[in-house]
């Protein structure tokens, strides 16, 4: 079965559709008689705050049912792993085609997120918006009056794998509490073809013991599952993680600009770096991804900026190579046309 998949979008009717000029996507199936791999937590450790959420009775049944909200270019691939591994799918999207897909395999489509709730152990819920508003919109999913917790059963496990403020996580949790509904954090790196090759790579935040629950679920599309801290850990390890990488990407950008600038040799220069204390994931890339630096990753990163700035404001923590960075994505994502990466391409904006 094959499908064309939005790259951000996927909740029920409360969103407008996304655009539809994506790849083409299939669900990968493991071989007869092979099982997901086993996952352990990498480390506990206590909350070093008020857990935002309840102490609430551990079920011992294992996870069968898993609902997903969320099936763009992130979601799809995560939600057909699940429904090729065995577990009982139940999805809700705004568009038709993603859900029926998926059908033709065996999950159930649904119109609410409250059916989703009735239907599952697990809801995860992926990347449904556009960042910039995404905290509001992950709100309505859960507390709104048709969405998940007007559904749920004492028990339910709901997941947020899309990038949120730590506050957003533990405040959607004091909710979900009342009604013995657990939450926990699941923020997962890896993009599109890491979800399609199960290699995603998920930072958790919560109870430990609902993690343990969770990850025979999660490892089918993940194989690496750190676990942070409490409640929040696993988003602001996102926010944070997403501030390394962009600081990285502005000292390649001006190492290797000042390079050329004086003729050096760029592949000379790279392997040089690549041997020495500069070395760095932006830097091994730069010449091969990043020149021309993609507008569309550029807007991705400086949304994610947008939120470390934010919680670098919650938390008074002044972080001004982090809003350097943004506006160093601002330029790229502002010119489509950009066909250099060099300081003077800079210099003329």
């Amino acid at each position: 079965m094959r499908l064309t998949n939005g790259p951000r979008w996927g909740t029920c009717s409360t969103l407008r559709a996304a655009p539809k000029n994506n790849r083409v996507t299939t669900i990968a199936r493991r071989p007869a008689g092979q099982r997901a791999p086993e996952r352990r937590l990498a480390r506990t450790r206590s909350d070093s705050r008020a857990n935002a959420q309840r102490t609430i009775a551990q079920p011992t049944v294992a996870i069968e049912r898993v609902g997903f909200i969320g099936l763009g270019s992130h979601g799809w691939p995560m939600a057909a792993n699940l429904l090729a591994d065995g577990f009982a799918l139940s999805v809700c999207d705004v568009r038709a085609e993603p859900p029926a897909a998926l059908a033709q395999a065996g999950a159930t489509v649904v119109s609410t997120h409250r059916e989703v709730a009735e239907r599952s152990d697990l809801v995860g819920i992926a990347e449904i918006a556009d960042p910039s508003w995404l905290d509001y919109q992950i709100e309505e999913v859960v507390l709104g009056p048709d969405g998940l917790l007007a559904g749920a059963q004492p028990g339910l496990i709901i997941a947020f794998h899309s990038a949120l403020y730590p506050s957003t996580v533990r405040r959607i949790a004091e909710h979900a509490a009342e009604r013995g509904v657990h939450v926990i954090d699941a923020q997962a790196n890896g993009g599109t073809e890491g979800a399609r090759a199960r290699r995603l790579r998920y930072m958790v935040g919560g109870d430990p013991a609902v993690f343990e629950r969770c990850r025979a679920a999660w490892a089918t599309s993940g194989t690496s599952m750190l676990y942070m801290g409490g409640l929040g850990a696993g988003a602001a390890a996102k926010i944070a993680h997403y501030v390394a990488v962009c600081l990285s990407l502005l000292g390649a950008h001006e190492a290797f600009g000042l390079a050329e600038r004086d003729g050096v040799d760029l592949n000379a220069f790279q392997d040089l770096v690549h041997q020495s204390a500069g070395q760095s994931w932006a830097s091994d890339a730069w010449l091969q991804t990043f020149r021309p630096f993609p507008a569309e990753r550029a807007e991705n990163f400086y949304q994610r900026l947008h939120h470390a700035l934010g919680l670098g404001d919650e938390l008074r923590l002044p972080l001004p190579g982090t809003a350097l960075a943004q506006q160093f994505m601002a330029g790229f994502r502002d010119d489509l046309t950009t066909g250099r990466d060099d300081i003077a391409t800079q210099e003329q904006r």
